[in-house]
């Protein structure tokens, strides 16, 4: 039978749990003023009152918030550095040793201190505060000065600059600097810490009989799997995501982009048939108001007539004008009038025999079925416009450009000038009908045509 695989253990991320119980324990204790409970003290604290907690107690939290802002920036960059050359499981055994040989050795060293004789190279080796009391700052300095020491043989430096003749490396700036501050935080007391603890995690990391059996010791695994399931709440990383090789697609845009393209598009394709439906309702206006327009213009005067000048035009007498006015607007009413009904019926029959075809599903018949212009078969397209054009522009016999003929015009397209009629009918070669065309063609090709 195969052996059953060890489960993994959890990540107990020492250095993050010290960081953040260290954190809360200190701003805990300072809202509630529990502060004089956090320093160790031999007399009178252990020799009288019999206060031994204060062993333990003294390990949780800082005296004020300048020493744990230094502290955590020591943990957060030196202690990582030390935790991932010694393993998670590693790095946890070695600050339960080293915290428990450090307890004994200030608890021995600080009853030492206290019953040496009061003479006067004691009092120059020792200060007050441990000569007399036998005290000790709050804070957990111990394990912060037994990283430093690790720190300092097994990690080297990344980068070295040289000042002069000194080199420095980046952690001195980085890691040292912050260690000398904190040492130097209490200058009666952190000292004598500071060095203890170094001695310990020297003590450790030698070749003695003790440090090798002290090295080669673990916490127990279950006792690892409680801590880390006590501190699962308060202390956890997430693991960076790995970067895609791949060259991925953009994101698809969002419905609210979706909705704004489509509605750009529709808006886009409705303005070009807008423009168009104008265009065309502009020249059908303009082709079926030519017989309500020739009726209500009045001729130019004759000092307009004069002023134009553009081509000698055929004049004859009053009478012999007035008549040929009166015969030219007759013929071009009926002409406009037998045009605009052809017009209208044969859309007509367009119209119902497209309806016709659709319904039956048949072919249709007519134009359609001979192969006609499938622009002529559609209602109110341009197929009877351009068969109103056609004739218009049949050849007159009558090739002068006279004054009837711009009078004609003028009936016509009362908004133009006389000078673009006379214009057109000289690019006409004096047909009025060419002239007609043209101008209609400029009228609906103008974007500010009537209508």
């Amino acid at each position: 039978m195969p052996p059953i695989p060890a489960r993994p253990l959890p990540a107990c991320l020492p250095t993050s749990g010290l960081i953040v119980t260290t954190a809360i324990s200190t701003v805990v204790l300072s809202v509630f003023r529990f502060k004089p409970y956090t320093h160790l003290q031999v007399v009178p604290h252990l020799s009288v009152h019999g206060q031994y907690w204060r062993l333990v107690a003294h390990h949780v939290a800082f005296a004020n918030a300048s020493e744990l802002f230094l502290a955590t920036l020591f943990f957060y960059t030196a202690s990582r550095e030390v935790e991932r050359r010694f393993g998670t499981l590693k790095f946890a055994s070695f600050l339960a040793i080293t915290l428990c040989l450090y307890t004994a050795l200030v608890f021995v060293l600080l009853v030492l201190f206290t019953s040496l004789p009061d003479a006067w190279p004691v009092r120059v080796l020792l200060p007050a505060p441990l000569r007399v009391q036998g005290r000790t700052p709050s804070g957990p300095f111990a394990p912060l000065f037994v990283i430093l020491y690790q720190h300092a043989r097994i990690v080297p430096d990344r980068w070295v600059i040289r000042i002069g003749s000194v080199y420095v490396g980046d952690r001195a700036i980085q890691i040292w600097s912050l260690a000398l501050l904190l040492i130097l935080s209490q200058p009666s007391m952190t000292p004598f810490v500071g060095l203890l603890a170094m001695a310990t995690s020297a003590l450790y990391r030698s070749d003695l009989l003790l440090s090798s059996s002290l090295k080669s010791y673990r916490i127990p695994k279950r006792l690892y799997r409680v801590l880390a399931y006590l501190l699962s709440g308060l202390v956890g990383s997430t693991r960076t995501p790995t970067r895609s090789w791949r060259a991925e697609p953009p994101p698809p845009p969002s419905f609210r982009a979706r909705q704004a393209r489509r509605e750009q598009m529709q808006s886009a394709i409705d303005g070009a048939r807008d423009e168009r439906a104008r265009r065309t309702s502009a020249v059908l206006q303009s082709v079926g108001g030519l017989r309500m327009r020739f009726g209500a213009a009045a001729p130019p005067s004759p000092g307009e007539r004069r002023s134009t000048g553009i081509l000698p035009t055929t004049r004859g007498g009053d009478e012999a004008g007035t008549a040929s006015t009166r015969a030219e607007r007759v013929r071009t009413d009926e002409m406009i009038g037998e045009l605009l009904q052809s017009m209208l019926q044969r859309t007509r029959s367009e119209f119902s025999d497209g309806r016709d075809a659709n319904a039956a599903g048949a072919p249709r018949t007519g134009s359609s079925a001979a192969g006609a212009d499938p622009g002529d078969a559609q209602p109110g397209s341009h197929g009877a416009l351009r068969d109103l054009l056609a004739q218009l522009t049949q050849p007159h016999p009558d090739t002068a450009i006279t004054e009837p003929s711009i009078r004609a015009l003028q009936a016509m397209f009362p908004h133009l000038p006389r000078s673009t009629l006379v214009e057109a009918l000289q690019q006409s070669n004096g047909s009025q009908p060419d002239a007609v065309e043209r101008l209609l063609i400029d009228s609906a090709a103008s974007p500010t045509a009537p209508g």
